[in-house]
């Protein structure tokens, strides 16, 4: 965290804690974010970092066993 604030100055870094959640929650939050732009179509990848040529989506929804399509 000190590493942190020293690099990102005078932007504030706070623990995750510090915005009422719990920090071992993270990755599951994040996948459930994932999973939520996928679903409604919207890419979750930055082309401008990941070198991507163009903003796709993260992920995939497979229907179970169990669907039977409406």
């Amino acid at each position: 965290m000190e590493r942190l604030s020293k690099s990102l100055s005078p932007i504030p870094v706070q623990p995750f804690e510090a915005l009422g959640h719990e920090s071992r929650a993270i990755e599951a939050m994040t996948f459930a974010l994932f999973a939520y732009q996928t679903f409604h179509g919207q890419p979750t990848n930055i082309p401008s970092v990941t070198g991507a040529r163009r903003p796709v989506l993260l992920g995939k929804i497979v229907p179970g066993a169990s669907f039977k399509p409406k």
